[in-house]
């Protein structure tokens, strides 16, 4: 490929888990969870919006958002 894309890399990163970013001496940090899946609480906070629910079914039909968790990407 040649132009300004010519040599970019796309890297997957949908499982990467990342570390502490910081450390400290007296308090070290630690991951104890892994961090949510891409989209896993977009319905919760669309609620949290005041978003109901047809109209989060809506944007899911539109392609705005993927679908629930556990229904494939």
């Amino acid at each position: 490929m040649a132009g300004p894309l010519a040599g970019i890399r796309v890297v997957d990163l949908t499982s990467v888990i990342a570390g502490p970013f910081a450390k400290f001496s007296a308090t070290p940090a630690s991951v104890r969870l892994p961090p949510p899946r891409l989209g896993e609480h977009t319905e919760a906070v669309l609620g949290e919006l005041g978003y109901r629910a047809e109209a989060i079914a809506a944007l899911r039909r539109q392609g705005v958002i993927g679908p629930p968790e556990g229904e494939g990407r």
